[in-house]
């Protein structure tokens, strides 16, 4: 298989994945999303899903010349299309996520020394962040100052 159809087939692969099948696409949209696939070839993509009846179309006609629109939105046969590529994608994709997995527990198995001061320094810009959107920044500093008061008595 050449590497013009293999590229061919995953923009399709990739076009059916964009597609939804709750809201019309336009095709100004979808021509925007692969700016790389040439207006003919994706018109002939577009078609071939049609066809498929993995897409459904909506043509809606303006008040003026050009101001016509298409839109594209996914069947149910496109909706189990879609799921399919998806499923088959993660059965591929599974021996790496699981290594990346194994990755994680070895660096959780190991964990890495800090001093106190690091520590310290640590927490407070974790707690920093997980208040920073429900207290005052006043409020915040008082309570740092006395998160290091804590801190520094029990570590």
């Amino acid at each position: 298989m050449s590497k013009k159809i293999l590229f061919g087939s995953l923009d399709t692969i990739e076009l059916l994945l964009f597609l939804s099948p709750e809201k019309f696409k336009t095709s100004k949209i979808i021509r925007n999303h692969f700016p790389d696939i040439g207006y003919d070839t994706m018109y002939k993509k577009l078609k071939t899903l049609l066809k498929q009846d993995f897409i459904e179309v909506l043509e809606k006609k303006g008040d003026f010349a050009g101001d016509d629109r298409t839109e594209y939105k996914l069947t149910q046969l496109g909706i189990q299309e879609k799921n399919d590529l998806i499923n088959k994608m993660l059965i591929l994709l599974k021996p790496y996520i699981n290594q990346i997995g194994e990755k994680k527990t070895e660096a959780i198995e190991e964990p890495i020394k800090m001093d106190k001061e690091e520590q310290i320094q640590n927490f407070l810009m974790e707690f920093s962040g997980e208040c920073e959107d429900i207290v005052e920044s006043e409020t915040l500093n008082q309570l740092q100052k006395i998160l290091i008061r804590l801190l520094e008595k029990t570590t």
